[in-house]
């Protein structure tokens, strides 16, 4: 259980901010907490070949 402190409304537990996620976050990882999902780096996986089968379905429409 964690109590919020960072928030800007003056209450005790305050709302959830950036420095709490932190807080909890690094204390997870040093004291070697299970991972739910492994990290999942960003990709940009469209190439060439998209724009390629979209141009043929372009021109197979403008046929019909």
């Amino acid at each position: 259980m964690y109590n919020c402190t960072g928030g800007v409304n003056g209450d005790l537990p305050t709302n959830l901010s950036l420095s709490d996620i932190d807080n909890v976050t690094s204390a997870l990882l040093t004291n070697d907490a299970w991972m739910i999902l492994d990290t999942i780096g960003g990709e940009d996986k469209f190439g060439k070949l998209c724009a390629e089968l979209k141009l043929s379905l372009i021109d197979l429409e403008a046929l019909a």
